[in-house]
């Protein structure tokens, strides 16, 4: 005689989700809770941390424009420096801009004989915003440009006209330029695009180059390795400034505010998330009859597990969404500094796996429930 046995399965996982939307359609108050309790852990954060965070990232951005990045180096004329070392500083790992300017020269407005001497200099490398590299023109002349500080000094309206220098040549003015913060100390010059080597192959004289890390923390390691690879006579005449300081404080204070920044975002989660669990555990003692129900014809336990976490699951992430939305628009109108996408993507996840975790003591409880007992509840 053979006998057959069936295995009974639980519904699967859509049918789970399905019938969890259902359940938040049907209890309006249980949804709207658990979606403002999720929306209000957000904003609180947002408004905390985030404002932190934003703050910190305004701070470190005003003083990577300062220059908590860059190397400058001074070279007297004994120094021999030449724009030949420019070829080396282009293979060391870690370089994300450099640029070498000449020594300087006055010049004088060619259509404004009365304005001041302006601060000219030849310039190699890599291009400044707003000054295009190097082009040979057909008649030979070199093109300058005229930070506006110096246009202002030359009393002109705008860069036209020519900067004779006090040797008799002269540079064509084909416009103005603003310069970085970490060239601050050009703002009165007229840079001039230049070939790095003269008519007779020789490679041009260099008094000061400027290299910026591609991050603050490889100044050090720059401070030690671009004057290793200088091409010098005499390198006691070389002098090398950095802004170490600059960047060890920067360094400090994104990690005073990232570690406060941390601590409040834990603090606000671990307290929100037991005012949520606490919540949520008197909601599912409003619903034990319908638990005890569903057990009673034949739902499992982790059934009803699973069924409680896929409900939270979708009211965390609308409460999440509204959150983000409300918080950062709060932001937004108070004139705060907005943090990156990617904070308020982890906070998202983070404020719905809070959301769950609280939400597990309760689910575990529903599960657990006796049907019988629960049944005899009026």
């Amino acid at each position: 005689m053979t006998s057959f046995t069936s295995k009974r399965t639980g519904p699967g996982i859509l049918t789970l989700i399905r019938e969890a939307d259902a359940m938040n359609r049907s209890q309006p108050v249980i949804t709207i809770v658990t979606i403002l309790m999720v929306c209000g852990m957000m904003i609180a954060v947002l408004l905390t941390t985030g404002r932190t965070v934003g703050a910190e990232k305004s701070v470190v951005s005003t003083l990577d424009d300062v220059g908590t990045k860059s190397l400058t180096i001074y070279a007297e004329p004994d120094a021999g420096l030449t724009t030949k070392s420019l070829e080396n500083i282009q293979r060391v790992e870690g370089v994300e801009w450099f640029a070498a300017f000449g020594p300087v020269q006055d010049g004088y407005s060619t259509l404004s004989p009365s304005g001041g001497p302006v601060a000219v200099r030849q310039f190699w490398g890599m291009s400044i915003p707003g000054i295009p590299e190097y082009h040979q023109r057909s008649d030979g002349q070199l093109e300058g440009y005229a930070a506006r500080d110096a246009v202002q000094q030359m009393r002109l309206e705008a860069a036209i006209g020519g900067a004779q220098l006090t040797d008799g040549r002269v540079y064509s003015l084909m416009g103005s330029f603003i310069p970085p913060e970490n060239l601050g100390h050009l703002g009165s010059s007229v840079l001039v695009p230049a070939p790095a080597e003269d008519h007779e192959g020789r490679h041009q004289a260099v008094s000061m180059m400027t290299v910026v890390a591609e991050d603050p923390g490889y100044i050090g390691a720059l401070n030690d390795a671009i004057p290793a690879v200088l091409e010098v006579t005499d390198p006691q005449f070389i002098r090398v400034e950095t802004s170490q300081q600059m960047a060890q404080l920067r360094s400090a204070v994104q990690g005073q505010l990232g570690q406060f920044g941390r601590f409040l975002v834990l603090a606000i989660l671990g307290l929100t998330g037991l005012l949520t669990a606490v919540i949520l555990s008197g909601l599912m003692m409003l619903r034990r009859k319908d638990f005890g129900r569903r057990r009673a014809l034949g739902a499992s336990r982790w059934t009803i597990l699973t069924l409680v976490l896929c409900q939270f699951t979708e009211l965390s992430v609308i409460g999440s969404l509204l959150g983000t939305l409300i918080g950062g628009g709060a932001l937004w109108l108070l004139g705060d500094p907005l943090p990156d996408w990617s904070f308020f993507l982890a906070l998202s996840i983070l404020a719905i796996i809070t959301s769950l975790l609280a939400a597990l003591i309760p689910a575990m409880i529903a599960s657990r429930r006796d049907p019988l007992r629960e049944l005899r509840v009026p």
